[in-house]
């Protein structure tokens, strides 16, 4: 393999700057220079305390490249949520890879990547043929130079303290649903009766979360005790949300959530579940503590200021009404709690 070839691979993949665009450019580039009929990549999106946690053992498939009969590929970067096969769990329990061969002579080829010690995907790669010494040399090179962007990566894109999203990363993602609904009629991730939750495509939903009275903690226990409870919020998050749901931590004691479409009774729903999940909770040392939520639909007709101002304007109707409660912005809206709030009115908010 030449070295234009691989340096080709390089700049491809060292062009991104998220993961999603950097998973999707590492399988374009290897599919690139390996002859392979299939190559996906699935994430491990269940991170505590940097060991995995798997639930129902499942993972995020978020690339898929085939190769057609009649030539050319296509690139699927749709998300979907599947069950990890036994195969899978194998090369995620070992950290090495696995190989395997069908009945029909298909190979294939699990490879784990990791990230400070920590297994955080899997590239699957589909083929009749052996791989050769010269494509698995180059796999390897690629994927060394991949998982060290990717750490760079992630350091821009998550939140050191919970291993949350960052607000940065907020402000893209978000930016990128709406944008998606604008583009095509599928909501940005795919996900039609997947887990426990089942439902019409709908809105996506964002709720604004704020641990009630935290600056009471960290007076009375100490900045350590206030980190560990931040850290502890994250990990009931990642309890209760599903892998697809995106969580951030917004800044000092806020957090976001936004959910995959679905009606707003599913909605509600799971965010009550969390917000008495957290309230039944003994955090160590501090003993109960409360969150307050507020969360609104969006869909293409909004901006991303105006849906995050919207949530924050409910949550603060929570905090104004004794707190350990969950408002929806419209329904405040409609009882003329809270006056509409969008960017060409900003003086017109006010809260009753």
């Amino acid at each position: 393999m030449s070295a234009d070839k691989v340096l080709s691979a390089v700049v491809d993949i060292t062009e991104s700057r998220n993961q999603e665009g950097l998973e999707k450019s590492l399988v374009a580039a290897i599919g690139e220079q390996v002859r392979m009929l299939r190559l996906i990549f699935c994430r491990i999106s269940s991170i505590s305390s940097g060991q995995h946690r798997f639930r129902q053992q499942t993972l995020m498939r978020t690339v898929v490249l085939e190769r057609r009969h009649e030539g050319g590929v296509v690139i699927d970067t749709r998300h979907h949520i599947l069950p990890a096969t036994t195969t899978e769990v194998a090369a995620i329990q070992s950290r090495q890879p696995v190989e395997e061969v069908g009945e029909d002579g298909l190979r294939s080829w699990v490879i784990p990547i990791e990230v400070d010690a920590t297994v955080v995907g899997l590239l699957k790669l589909e083929c009749y043929l052996a791989m050769s010494d010269e494509d698995s040399r180059f796999l390897r090179g690629v994927l060394s130079i991949y998982t060290n962007f990717l750490a760079i990566v992630r350091d821009n894109e998550y939140d050191t303290l919970t291993g949350l999203y960052n607000r940065k990363t907020f402000d893209e993602k978000i930016s990128r649903i709406i944008m998606t609904y604008n583009e095509q009629e599928q909501p940005l991730l795919d996900s039609i009766e997947q887990g426990k939750r089942h439902y019409p495509l709908g809105n996506h939903w964002l709720a604004a979360v704020d641990i009630d009275h935290f600056k009471r903690i960290n007076d009375t226990f100490g900045h350590l005790y206030g980190d560990e409870v931040l850290i502890l919020m994250a990990n009931l998050m990642r309890e209760s949300f599903r892998e697809d749901d995106l969580l951030f931590r917004y800044g000092g004691e806020e957090f976001i959530v936004v959910l995959t479409p679905c009606d707003r009774a599913n909605a509600e729903s799971v965010f009550e579940r969390f917000r008495a999940k957290v309230a039944d909770y003994d955090f160590p040392q501090v003993g109960r503590i409360t969150v307050s939520i507020g969360f609104v639909g969006f869909g293409d007709h909004d901006y991303p200021k105006d849906v995050v101002e919207q949530a924050d304007q409910a949550l603060y109707y929570a905090k104004e009404h004794g707190r350990n409660r969950l408002c929806h912005y419209e329904s405040l809206v409609e009882q003329g709690e809270l006056h509409h709030y969008d960017a060409s009115s900003v003086d017109s908010v006010e809260l009753f």
